[in-house]
């Protein structure tokens, strides 16, 4: 995403240039960073990779539970679809990281979520990384 900025920072800096009006590049690169940060926080990037992963593991069969389980909350959503013995393991490591309540300053919808479907599911896992 930082490089997809910085490239169209260059291109205004080249229209800029070309229109022979190089001020005023602030407002622009500013609206494109906030339009970036705008796409990442909609692509819900951890429950995209989540997402990904099991697309490929249904595909593959190979699945790398170590890196899932250290997602945030925003990855359960995608993950409650693996078979029960793969989720379980997954979902423990990363309600390990949910142990904690949030106070009133730090409440998030994605982790308020992946407590009640860890509640609903109970996940157990008989081997621990």
């Amino acid at each position: 995403t930082c490089e997809l900025w910085l490239g169209a920072g260059f291109l205004l800096a080249l229209v800029a240039v070309l229109r022979l009006r190089p001020g005023g590049l602030s407002r622009p690169m500013v609206a494109v960073g906030m339009l970036a940060l705008l796409g990442l926080a909609v692509l819900d990037a951890e429950r995209f990779i989540a997402a990904h992963n099991v697309a490929r593991w249904s595909e593959t069969g190979k699945l790398d539970t170590a890196y899932l389980g250290t997602l945030s909350a925003d990855a359960v959503p995608a993950l409650v679809d693996l078979p029960p013995a793969v989720r379980d393991c997954v979902l423990v490591d990363i309600g390990d990281g949910l142990a904690t309540p949030d106070d009133w300053r730090s409440t998030n919808v994605a982790r308020v979520a992946a407590r009640a479907e860890l509640a609903r599911l109970h996940p157990t896992c008989a081997v621990r990384r």
